[in-house]
């Protein structure tokens, strides 16, 4: 069998293209790579944001820095910050320039859009690759196709799934769409990000806003819920102007819209579904269970597994998170799957009482021990304590 490709991405977004670049950093390894998409081109699709913990290739793309985050919650406002660590913007149009220049100088790499993957097949010492051009064959495939949600299991505040671990174990979907804004008056602070604003009703699930200003006149403006199913496109499009109009921000023109769904779950992702294929990005499980986040964590992933690529035909896929870390996350989303009235209040007080610096690092994955301990103790001890003994029993169960 003649292969086409050492290396084949199904999927040239964020993950794709973040392993191409590190690739390129580690050498290449003399492998041949093509990158496949569906879409015809790119365009400012999304948005990306971190707490800057971490080196990455695409430091030019960010936008904007916000030394100073805002949290509204539990009838209060905290505002925190971190010179060390502020948050970042990067927006997708400039990330996809940098990767896509980057590529562009890399004879071992061939992008094709316009190719959607239909069908892997591992068959042994190759990958057969169904597209809609036609099929291919490759040593190995990195499959950043997004995830079925068809295991997804309705979460009540009574019992989150722990019992079965061939199904979702406890979690939510992070359910957004946000307006870029321009107004008429001075309406924002470019210098303090929200991250969170609970002063919205809470009846269709875990919900705030979450707002990015680029300077007075303009910001990112988001609708952000935790719950089990997205709501209908309308549902945000008039909480948006709600929230709009009770911030006295009444004149303005909506620029761009974005609109996203992330898995936030414990549910045991399969990363290699057999040998010659490996799921990277949010496919490959790496958005944080506890927060969504993803973009640092394709960077670390795409780092360790571009180097394990350059030296080994079929490596084994780097695991996305620590078990400390995916232990914390499945106490924290199940206390909110069971007390989702309490998530305003539990937000404010970790940002109130956990020291900046380790806050930052701790949502960025990025913590000491001694970090997650300083943040664990700013959160409520015993109903914490409880949900630790609790959740560490029903996952034993499952074993």
């Amino acid at each position: 069998m003649t292969v086409d490709h050492d290396i084949v991405v199904a999927g040239a977004g964020c993950a794709g293209l973040s392993l191409a670049v590190h690739m390129i950093e580690a050498g290449m390894g003399g492998r041949r790579v093509l990158l496949l998409d569906p879409r015809e081109g790119y365009s400012r699709d999304r948005t990306w944001c971190a707490f800057r913990t971490l080196n990455h290739p695409f430091a030019r793309a960010v936008s904007h820095r916000w030394p100073r985050w805002l949290v509204h919650g539990g009838g209060r406002s905290v505002e925190r910050g971190s010179a060390l660590h502020p948050y970042e913007h990067i927006p997708a149009d400039a990330f996809y320039r940098e990767a896509l220049a980057r590529i562009d100088r890399e004879p071992a790499i061939t992008l094709e859009l316009g190719t959607r993957v239909e069908s892997l097949e591992d068959r042994g010492d190759h990958v057969h690759i169904r597209t809609n051009r036609g099929d291919l064959h490759a040593r190995l495939v990195l499959d950043s196709r997004p995830p079925r949600r068809d295991g997804l299991k309705k979460l009540s505040s009574a019992e989150p799934n722990f019992l079965s671990p061939s199904l979702f174990e406890v979690g939510f979907l992070q359910c957004f769409a946000g307006w870029r804004i321009r107004a008429e008056e001075p309406c924002f602070d470019p210098g303090v990000c929200t991250m969170m604003d609970f002063g919205v009703d809470q009846r269709d699930g875990i919900h705030f806003v979450y707002v990015l200003p680029f300077s007075e006149h303009d910001a990112l403006v988001e609708d952000t819920f935790f719950r089990a199913e997205p709501l209908p496109d309308e549902a945000y499009e008039e909480n948006l102007a709600a929230w709009l109009a009770r911030h006295g921000v009444e004149r303005y023109e909506v620029i761009d819209r974005e609109r996203g769904v992330l898995p936030m779950t414990t549910e045991r992702i399969e990363l290699a579904p057999s040998p010659r294929v490996i799921r990277i990005g949010l496919a490959g499980g790496l958005a944080r269970p506890a927060t969504g986040y993803a973009f640092l964590a394709i960077q670390r992933h795409s780092r360790t597994l571009a180097q394990r690529l350059v030296h080994g035909e079929a490596p084994a896929p780097p695991f996305p998170r620590t078990a400390r870390t995916l232990f914390l996350d499945r106490i924290f989303l199940s206390y909110l799957a069971r007390h989702p009235d309490r998530a305003p209040e539990l937000f404010a007080t970790m940002f109130e009482r956990a020291p900046p610096d380790a806050l930052a690092r701790f949502l960025s994955e990025a913590s000491s021990l001694r970090d997650d301990l300083r943040v664990m103790s700013a959160l409520p001890a015993l109903p914490f304590a409880t949900e630790a003994v609790r959740s560490s029993r029903l996952w034993m169960r499952a074993r």
